[in-house]
């Protein structure tokens, strides 16, 4: 892989007592790139004290960026953000618990960068937990979740992704700053909106295996968000079906 230039957007909420293991994870394989990065994190109006962590952290790394603000607007919001900031020709998204180990993000640097030169629709590569190839540790109720809400996407959409949340992806830069005025979904179904935008305007992406090792806290995750998951995607579907993700 030759020399090019990367974002890496990091959206944080509450991560204050893991994210200095975070960025230490991140930065060592970070350190390994052949071309010039940067690590935007995106302090998602946090209660605990994840601003103050990073403001610390900022003294250690001098790649390091901040964006932060004080009401928590959800995941997609901070993406967004993260994505605004960036100037360079790839952006990397992954989320801040790090159960996808960061070593990764090198790898689908260089498949999506073979994937351009062969197809220039590709914009993007996102993980996908059902590759066969893919190391998944997590327990069996969440892959059924993730298999129902799969089926549910099938029966909606049609682009050609099973696993719209593995929270590992990479864009062109300028190909998904186009679209992020299209975008509005906040909370869970981030994802899906952004493949729709994707795929509206003729776009492509391709997925990679995934090496994913569960860590999170169970009661971040309540019967609330999988339900407004769910109405935030029926909702795309009806934005989708009026055409308001393609390009004027």
């Amino acid at each position: 892989m030759g020399k090019c230039d990367l974002s890496v957007v990091v959206p944080a909420y509450n991560e204050g007592g893991s994210l200095e293991d975070s960025l230490r994870l991140l930065f060592s394989e970070l350190n390994r790139f052949s071309g010039e990065f940067e690590v935007i994190v995106v302090n998602d109006g946090s209660s605990d004290d994840t601003l103050e962590k990073l403001k610390k952290l900022k003294d250690k790394y001098e790649k390091l960026h901040i964006i932060s603000y004080r009401t928590n607007r959800g995941k997609g919001h901070a993406i967004r953000r993260g994505l605004e900031r960036a100037r360079v020709r790839y952006s990397a998204v992954i989320d801040a618990d790090m159960e996808i180990h960061p070593c990764q993000i090198l790898t689908y640097l260089e498949s999506l960068e073979g994937a351009i030169v062969e197809n220039s629709k590709v914009i993007g590569i996102t993980g996908c937990k059902f590759d066969p190839d893919s190391d998944v540790d997590f327990p069996f109720y969440r892959r059924v979740m993730s298999m129902c809400y799969y089926k549910f996407l099938h029966l909606l959409f049609t682009f050609d992704i099973k696993d719209t949340q593995t929270g590992l992806k990479i864009f062109k830069t300028d190909s998904i700053k186009a679209l992020l005025p299209l975008l509005r979904v906040d909370g869970f179904a981030y994802d899906v909106e952004l493949l729709v935008a994707v795929y509206d305007n003729g776009n492509r992406m391709i997925t990679a295996p995934v090496d994913c090792t569960y860590s999170r806290d169970d009661r971040r995750i309540h019967f609330r968000n999988v339900a407004a998951a769910f109405l935030d995607t029926i909702d795309v579907f009806a934005e989708d079906v009026r055409g308001a993700y393609r390009k004027k």
